[in-house]
């Protein structure tokens, strides 16, 4: 899978090849050339807004849909978009492009779950295996607990699972007719161990991040190792900082 970016001439081998781009940010003309391709868009929204790609600015993903170029979502890796929740990029999905151009038709609940599922599937080809609930599919799904305070009231459960609920009332996930998470446990690892392994390092990690880049960050408040909350600190107070937020910075 190829990485898109702003620029000219994506009648390129890529697409020409139909093969699956992510983030594609093209002009008008060329999305064209997209849905006569086949070519297939992997649109991961934290990545772009964490980032800073362009999405929401000069992103034509509505129109790929307009024009039926299969847009999938993703995460990417969380080194990119900080996290790899596909719930949240559903979210994402169904409000970014309504605000940025004021447009509360554009894209919605409906289509970002279609993203999601089975629009994610026609992007990796698999779509006569996932993606849909329906003979001949693999019995992949989600199960939620809708006696949780999230899912109280509603009316239409597609609206109410984009943008009102989170992953907190997820209570079941299976995978090719295969329980793998229920009750907050994911089968077959324990997670608790696996924290315990990698929290120390996590800490060193924070410290080390608060150092290389001091002016990206303001002190860290809620810093509970002592050793790292030094080395924050003290790269901190390399910083000046501006009169207008010291206030809200102060511990």
């Amino acid at each position: 899978m190829q990485s898109g970016f702003p620029h000219e001439g994506a009648d390129s081998i890529a697409i020409q090849a139909a093969k699956p781009i992510r983030d594609a940010v093209l002009p008008p003309p060329e999305v064209t050339l997209l849905a006569e391709a086949g070519t297939k868009v992997a649109f991961c929204p934290s990545t772009s807004l964490e980032l800073a790609k362009g999405a929401t600015s000069i992103g034509m993903h509505p129109e790929m849909i307009d024009r039926g170029v299969a847009v999938g979502l993703g995460t990417d890796g969380v080194s990119a978009s900080g996290n790899m929740n596909m719930h949240r990029q559903m979210y994402l999905a169904a409000g970014l492009f309504k605000d940025s151009r004021m447009d509360p038709t554009l894209d919605g609940a409906t289509q970002a779950l279609r993203m999601a599922t089975i629009e994610g599937a026609a992007l990796l080809g698999w779509e006569d295996k996932i993606g849909s609930l329906e003979e001949g599919q693999k019995a992949d799904f989600l199960l939620w607990d809708l006696d949780d305070a999230e899912w109280t009231p509603y009316s239409d459960p597609i609206q109410a699972l984009v943008w009102s609920v989170s992953t907190r009332s997820l209570a079941e996930t299976w995978v090719d007719g295969e329980c793998l998470f229920r009750g907050g446990d994911v089968a077959g690892i324990d997670e608790r161990s696996r924290r315990a392994k990698r929290d120390p390092g996590q800490r060193g990690c924070a410290a080390t991040q608060a150092l290389i880049s001091p002016r990206s960050r303001p002190p860290h408040r809620y810093t509970t190792d002592t050793r790292a909350r030094q080395a924050v600190d003290a790269s901190a107070a390399k910083v000046k900082t501006p009169r207008s937020t010291r206030s809200r910075l102060t511990p």
